[in-house]
């Protein structure tokens, strides 16, 4: 064979979701931010479109990091949707105050970008809480059986002992009775 074949490199995502999660809070409190001003003055349609469709990359980029097994091409799927989660925030809405024509294309869609960013983003609270209470429950799991093989281990220990104890009280009592 000239050319094997690789096998995927497998990741540890722990260092991936570090970063995103500070990354993600950043942006969360951003968009919490855009709301409230937007209670006191009217913030620009782009802006909204942009934290909707920011939203929608970003529940994308999170479905990724619910993988069990973590390879390479996940980093780059996820760091792509996390990429387009900060363009969408930061620079869409400034490309589409820049080019007024680019908004009326993209604003029919905005609707849609908001029930499905609400959507993945509830979904994917439902499976990362699944997945938390499967890790929990499987950790139980192994503890308990731990705890099942020291019992055993201490209850066929007790029962040699016994057996001891019962063999030296018959010698015991054999000496005495000679």
């Amino acid at each position: 064979m000239l050319f094997k074949k690789k096998e995927p490199k497998e990741v540890n995502k722990e260092i991936i979701e570090k970063n995103y999660d500070v990354i993600l809070i950043f942006i969360g409190f951003s968009i919490v931010l855009l709301g409230v001003l937007h209670n006191f003055k009217k913030v620009p349609e782009e802006f909204l479109l942009g934290a909707t469709l920011s939203g929608l990359f970003f529940a994308y980029s999170d479905f990724n990091l619910l993988k069990e097994k973590f390879y390479q091409k996940d980093v780059l799927y996820t760091l792509f949707f996390l990429f387009l989660g900060v363009f969408s925030f930061f620079l869409l809405p400034v490309i589409l105050l820049v080019f007024p024509g680019s908004y009326k294309v993209v604003a029919p869609y905005g609707e849609l970008a908001t029930f499905l960013a609400l959507g993945f983003i509830v979904v994917g609270i439902g499976f990362k809480s699944m997945d938390s209470k499967r890790k929990h429950l499987d950790k139980l799991t192994l503890e308990l059986n731990k705890l099942k093989s020291t019992i055993t281990e201490v209850n066929g220990k007790l029962e040699k002992t016994e057996k001891d104890v019962s063999e030296l009280k018959l010698t015991e009592d054999s000496k005495l009775n000679m």
